[in-house]
């Protein structure tokens, strides 16, 4: 997996960057997923708040079938693994 560099600066998303970092907080493994338009900062949004911790990232493939979305999830995890 690609090295997250934080960045010295994030503008905007306060209210997001807040509720993402009490979700952080929480003391047991979660899933957090996020949805929305395209190319709206949500991946960068999430690798800057969690910069410092391991996560597993997986991203879904719009409009393919429920097979294809899981067999595509299970090669992303065998790429962290």
């Amino acid at each position: 997996p690609k090295q997250i560099v934080p960045l010295a600066k994030f503008v905007g998303r306060k209210f997001e960057w807040d509720r993402l970092v009490n979700i952080g907080n929480i003391k047991e493994p979660s899933i957090l997923v996020i949805y929305g338009r395209r190319r709206v900062g949500k991946t960068e949004l999430l690798e800057q708040v969690y910069a410092h911790r391991n996560i597993l990232k997986f991203e879904g493939i719009r409009g393919k079938s429920q097979e294809n979305q899981i067999s595509n999830i299970l090669w992303q995890l065998s790429e962290y693994t």
